[in-house]
């Protein structure tokens, strides 16, 4: 049987023009690897934009022994 997968959409924070990977790291050592990344930008008012990094993750899912 092949392995199951669980998936997980997160939204990493932007500083400036610098990301802030501290989240990624953090899930990479629980488990979860990036299969897919996205960039979009949200206008806010007239002349605000905020720039979104929408990453999607996978992880296998642990089987529990009967």
């Amino acid at each position: 049987m092949g392995a199951s997968w669980e998936y997980k959409i997160i939204d990493v924070r932007v500083n400036g023009w610098r990301v802030d990977l501290s989240e990624l790291n953090a899930l990479g050592s629980q488990g979860w690897e990036a299969v897919s990344a996205n960039r979009y930008v949200e206008k806010v008012g007239s002349s605000t934009e905020v720039v979104h990094r929408e990453v999607l993750l996978k992880r296998a899912v642990r089987q529990v022994s009967p």
